[in-house]
Parts: structure tokens; sequence; C-alpha cells
């Protein structure tokens, strides 16, 4: 996901969390790419 979807999923969810803290994120390292393994959110509920 590029920086600029992720701003505008945040920007039109803005209950939307992470579910993990963010050092404990996994990415996953291929030749000219890295990435999420995993994506882990929560919802607040307002």
């Amino acid at each position: 996901m590029s920086d600029g979807a992720l701003t505008t999923l945040l920007a039109r969810l803005p209950n939307l969390r992470l579910a993990v803290p963010e050092e404990e994120l996994r990415y996953r390292f291929l030749p000219g790419f890295r990435g999420l393994e995993a994506l882990p959110v929560r919802w607040d509920v307002p």
C-alpha cells in the first residue's frame, strides 16, 4: 500500500487504529520491494 493510499484510508476512516504497537509490525523484504506481512487494525467506535 502506498503512503498516499494509507493517508487516504486513514482520512476516510478516522477511527481506524493499529491493533499492535508500531514496533511489532513485521516487514517482508523482496528485491525492489518492502511490504508489511500484515496490517492489524482495530475500529474504535465513537
